[in-house]
């Protein structure tokens, strides 16, 4: 009796070498690239657009509330930069009002009085 392990071992090789070729072959022309991302569902998008937008209107908003604020604000520094100057200038008349009515006083009570000349 023949030894038939050889030569089913040697067919069993070739048809094992025949199917890892043609598993590299096939490999080998197919690209490698990755997964394919998965889609977002439209109404996601739309969503997400919407939000943004609002966000977006918003902080125009806030930057235009903040301008008039400041405007505003400046104006009421200025009118009260106004009136503490012209405070000022009412305050100084005053003190020399006083300057001068405490010098004459002083001046009057200078002089001697001398009795008996009424």
């Amino acid at each position: 009796m023949p030894d038939r392990s050889a030569g089913d071992a040697a067919q069993v090789r070739l048809i094992i070498e025949q199917a890892v070729e043609a598993t590299i072959i096939k490999l080998g022309s197919t690209p490698l690239s990755s997964p394919p991302k998965p889609e977002i569902p439209a109404p996601l998008k739309w969503a997400a657009g919407i939000i943004a937008s609002l966000m977006a209107l918003g902080i125009g908003a806030m930057v235009l509330w903040l301008v008039s604020t400041l405007n505003e604000m400046q104006l009421t520094v200025a009118r009260i930069d106004e009136r503490q100057q012209s405070q000022v200038g009412d305050i100084d008349g005053r003190f020399r009002d006083v300057d001068r009515r405490l010098t004459r006083l002083e001046t009057t009570k200078a002089t001697p009085v001398v009795e008996g000349s009424k």
